[in-house]
């Protein structure tokens, strides 16, 4: 995530951005300029004590204009489950990569000519409730497949059978299906059993409307490095697997916008009029973050240059329990 967001570039901030940098930062009060206003003038000592409480002032300024934006960032936090490893080795429990346990019932799906790689299955029963997904089923078993290839990203609605989410109401019965023929088996990644906690996910700057506008260079720098470690913090150190909440997007924070676009026959990728999307607009609101899936270098699982997989549903669709019109994206740096 720190490469996903714009930070500026780092300088001399001994004049709190005040005043032009200046050769090796040597702090020589005569060197000290004011360049917006008369370049190349030297202050005097009382100017200088003037200048320098006028910067203090201004730096408190600025620390109160970053906590009061993460603040509305904690504000704005959706609970949702983190899916973390977990030291089971039971089949049937939640997991990434292996061989899925699919029922008989359930046809391995194809996409693009070709079976499509297995992704992930979920537990449901055995994971918390999140009061964010509060219409996904209690039981059952989620199955999530992906274009083995990675040629899409979801933005185009041509992309549609790239990937699917299948489920079923029956517990999980240990059957590891392999594969059928055509599925690469060098793509066959490694199998990592996963549990569920409950945590906070916290929105993006971009999604709480929050922008450096009124920060200095030195305090945008922090601001971000705070707003990076509060998106981070809920998984421990570990991938940013996570069902429901908010997204921890690698890109643009407007997913809802693009797979409701897609959805409807429009390309977001390509050249649209506004009377073109208008009309569709009042549907971005009823999209819900499903499940993301990010990049796992234990679970060899790896979307684009440390991307990640988002899978989302429209809140009508989950309570109908309609998983085929999932909508996926793919953000990678």
């Amino acid at each position: 995530m720190g490469k996903g967001f714009s930070g500026r570039a780092r300088r001399c901030y001994s004049c709190a951005g005040q005043y032009e940098p200046f050769s090796g930062c040597s702090r020589d009060p005569r060197q000290v300029r004011q360049a917006s206003v008369m370049p190349g003038v030297l202050y005097t000592g009382l100017e200088r004590r003037l200048y320098a409480a006028l910067e203090r002032i201004l730096a408190r300024f600025m620390m109160m204009h970053s906590a009061k934006a993460l603040k509305k960032m904690r504000s704005l936090a959706k609970p949702a489950i983190a899916l973390g490893r977990s030291g089971a080795r039971r089949r049937g429990w939640s997991k990434l990569g292996g061989f899925p346990d699919l029922p008989a019932s359930l046809v391995w799906p194809v996409g693009r000519g070709s079976p499509l790689g297995f992704v992930a299955q979920l537990d449901l029963g055995a994971l918390p409730v999140s009061e964010d997904l509060r219409f996904m089923p209690d039981t059952g078993m989620l199955y999530v497949f992906f274009d083995q290839e990675q040629s899409v990203s979801g933005l185009s609605p041509d992309d549609r059978d790239a990937w699917r989410v299948l489920y079923t109401e029956d517990a999980p019965v240990p059957s590891r299906r392999r594969p059928p023929p055509g599925l690469d088996a060098g793509l066959i990644t490694r199998e990592v059993f996963l549990e569920g906690r409950k945590i906070l996910s916290f929105p993006s700057p971009e999604r709480a409307g929050i922008n450096d506008a009124g920060m200095d260079d030195a305090e945008a720098e922090d601001f971000y490095d705070q707003a990076i470690e509060l998106l981070y913090q809920p998984f421990d150190g570990e991938p940013q697997h996570q069902l429901g909440g908010l997204p921890n997007p690698v890109l643009s924070d407007s997913m809802e916008m693009e797979v409701q676009l897609a959805l409807n026959g429009i390309d977001y990728a390509g050249f649209v009029e506004e009377e073109e999307v208008a009309p569709f607009m009042g549907g971005v609101g009823d999209w819900l973050l499903l499940l993301q899936i990010a990049s796992d270098d234990e679970a060899q699982l790896h979307w684009g240059d440390e991307g990640c997989l988002y899978f989302w549903i429209r809140k009508q669709d989950l309570v109908a329990r309609n998983f085929d019109l999932v909508w996926m994206r793919l953000q990678s740096y």
